[in-house]
């Protein structure tokens, strides 16, 4: 009778055996599948990240080039305003620099 009733626990403590290795196969699948999802949430976020990065740097581009041309306009309408009144005024100026001259050195 003894002999039975260690075979019936050493049978028990095999099945728990099985059964806690059973649980601990499922634990071990159910980590790779949540390991496996969350990779894969990594990557669509990453290449997500890439396409928002990529459209603001083409769109930085743009707003620099658009930049760079409205300041190039704007220094070339100064140029031409400036050369066009020192054209309109060259005789005033002339005459402003000579007067200048001659109180300076004239007496």
């Amino acid at each position: 009778m003894a002999k039975s009733t260690l075979q019936v626990i050493k049978g028990i403590e095999d099945e728990a055996k099985l059964i806690q290795k059973s649980y601990q196969d499922q634990i071990g699948e159910i980590e790779q599948t949540y390991q496996d999802s969350l990779q894969e949430e990594r990557e669509a976020l990453d290449r997500e990240t890439v396409r928002i990065i990529n459209e603001q740097e083409t769109a930085y581009q743009a707003a620099v080039a658009e930049a760079q041309a409205d300041l190039e306009a704007t220094i070339a309408s100064y140029k031409a305003r400036t050369n066009q009144a020192l054209t309109d005024n060259k005789d005033t100026i002339v005459q402003a620099i000579v007067e200048e001259v001659v109180n300076l050195y004239g007496n």
